[in-house]
């Protein structure tokens, strides 16, 4: 059996391996891409590089300047089509997989920014903010087919439980062709078994719901797998679907006859109903989305190991239920069992959890929702996030949006991720932790263009700038230059806290300069952050000349010996001597 399983491992690994890159297109392919207009730039000064590096053909340079124009906010459903192509004369020059830039001539020579968005985003915005009657005819096309998508979802409840976990997985892995273990054989379903008939050269039949399939027996995916994997399909296969269905069905069938036993020892007694109604259902899950307001997702991480929670679970068997996800009309758990991977999910819906839980999860659900905060400046923060990388596991984004506009996803530290998970910090502690100057309060115009510094000197110039050109250094950083009478200080890079700190206002021009090029300036504020160890005697800081004219500073501990000398820069010798800002 295990010399079986191994050959069979590597295959399933071929699989992802080399149809990587053919899965990417046909994820992009069935997965739409929509165009967002962000910025409309007209022929004049403002674009005059811009007008340059076109006519030169540096476009992928072009593409890069006009992306800064996208300041991230929600787009526009008023602006947004299928194609950046709209109007007479226009020409895509460039588009990767994040903006494209189209010139019209016709109109004076203008550029328009397009940001591109995948169709779920799309559909996030429209629940989120309405369909407008001025949105474009693409997104009321996109909403009406995300209707009738959801009618169709809501006529599932006819299905049988392999096609219902068929559709699930589809939802889940559109680029993939399924394949279930179901009994001694493997089988395939609907536009996944036209695919397996085409390329494997079996038969295609139809059950009695219409329901397209193909089966072989167990013992030939070796011969079958390869093949699909030469014909470039990216195959997920799903062991053991017979076993979850015959157990749902067991317990079901034991909680029917236990209840025919107790009508039999009780006839007075009413029958009671099995699983609940689907009124009770829609109740639980309006009260889960009330609970959630505009998140997507809830961590749950004290609900524990919850015996019997999910349907058709024996009860020697304990559901931990992490995670609550709401989207459209539909809620679904995430969770798992004991012995299961780290990294394993196990997902279940609301059909599967018992009714005696409802009143449990809702009032979870209730207290793992944060109140919405309000920050300083009196902007409401709409939502907010901790979400894990869909490229990278293990690592993880906290995101949030102020008054409905998205902010840039900030990287989480890993014990800040456990610490959120066992609930330990709050959505409020990640967000002032992470979004600091969000919750500051913003300084007042004069107040933030002061350009005083803490020694009482001034500075004449302050300038806060993108470097666009790609031969020089730091490419693409946002830089600090200032002036301060005859003196020029160059132009240094800001650290992603001080750039928060001047986009959104918390500081002072001054002070943001005296952080980044406090040492050129000679301030003491720029040294008081330098302390010797407290725990290890120092006897004597020495600071020498070199015949080459260089300065070295070193350290005497006394039986310890000494530091190794390291040169001193010419501004720290004139804080040091001349201004005497900076001690020894």
């Amino acid at each position: 059996m295990e010399e079986k399983v191994k050959p069979l491992v590597e295959q399933e690994k071929a699989v992802w391996r080399d149809s990587e890159s053919l899965s990417d297109k046909k994820t992009a392919k069935k997965s739409e891409v929509f165009y967002s207009s962000v910025a409309y730039l007209q022929a004049g000064e403002d674009i005059k590089d811009i007008s340059a590096m076109h006519k030169r053909g540096h476009l992928n340079k072009l593409l890069t300047t006009v992306a800064s124009y996208d300041h991230g906010e929600a787009i526009n459903l008023n602006s947004t089509f299928k194609s950046p192509l709209q109007n007479k004369g226009d020409e895509l020059l460039r588009e990767n997989k994040n903006y494209a830039v189209v010139y019209n001539s016709v109109v004076g020579g203008t550029y328009e920014v397009f940001r591109k968005v995948q169709a779920q985003e799309v559909k996030m915005n429209i629940e989120r903010y309405g369909l407008s009657e001025n949105s474009t005819n693409d997104v009321k096309q996109l909403y009406k087919a995300n209707e009738s998508r959801t009618q169709k979802q809501s006529d599932s409840s006819s299905m049988s439980p392999i096609m219902k976990m068929y559709t699930s997985m589809k939802e889940q892995h559109p680029d993939a062709l399924l394949l279930f273990r179901v009994g001694d054989s493997y089988k395939s379903y609907n536009e996944d078994a036209v695919k397996a008939s085409k390329h494997l050269g079996i038969k295609l039949s139809s059950q009695q719901d219409g329901t397209k399939q193909v089966e072989f027996p167990k013992h030939e995916l070796d011969k079958y797998l390869p093949m699909l994997i030469k014909a470039k399909e990216r195959v997920a296969i799903a062991d053991q679907v017979e076993n979850i269905l015959h157990k749902q069905e067991t317990q079901s069938k034991r909680q029917e006859e236990d209840v025919k036993l107790d009508n039999h020892r009780n006839p007075q007694k009413p029958s009671e109903t099995i699983g609940a109604t689907s009124d009770q259902q829609q109740k639980f899950i309006d009260d889960i989305k009330a609970a959630m307001g505009t998140t997507r997702m809830v961590v749950l991480p004290d609900f524990g190991t919850q015996k019997g929670v999910v349907a058709g679970t024996g009860e020697d068997k304990g559901i931990s239920l992490s995670r609550v996800y709401a989207w459209n009309d539909n809620i679904s758990f995430a969770g798992s069992v004991p012995g299961d991977d780290s990294q394993k999910r196990r997902y279940y819906h609301p059909e599967n959890i018992c009714p005696e839980f409802y009143d449990y999860l809702v009032n979870e659900v209730k207290k793992a929702t944060a109140p919405q905060l309000i920050t300083e400046n009196g902007q409401k923060v709409t939502s907010a996030n901790l979400y894990e990388s869909p490229k990278q596991e293990g690592k993880y984004f906290f995101y949030a949006r102020l008054d409905g506009v998205g902010l840039h996803p900030k990287a989480v530290k890993p014990q800040d991720v456990e610490a959120f998970m066992k609930q330990e910090l709050s959505v409020k502690d990640m967000f002032e932790k992470y979004y600091p100057t969000k919750m500051a309060k913003q300084l007042g115009k004069e107040d933030f263009d002061s350009l005083k510094l803490s020694d009482g000197n001034e500075l004449t110039k302050f300038r806060v700038y993108k470097q666009r050109n790609e031969e020089k250094s730091h490419f693409g950083e946002y830089l600090l230059y200032a002036e301060m009478g005859n003196k020029r200080f160059h132009a240094t890079p800001l650290s992603h806290d001080q750039l928060d700190a001047y986009f959104d206002r918390t500081q002072s021009k001054g002070q943001i300069a005296e952080k980044v090029i406090g040492e050129q300036l000679h301030l003491k504020s720029a040294y008081e952050k330098y302390k010797l160890p407290e725990n290890i005697p120092v006897q004597e800081v020495r600071v020498r000349k070199v015949p080459e004219g260089d300065w070295l500073i070193s350290v005497s501990l006394g039986d310890k010996g000494q530091t190794p000398e390291r040169k001193v820069s010419s501004n720290d010798l004139y804080s040091l001597f001349k201004s005497k800002t900076a001690t020894r």
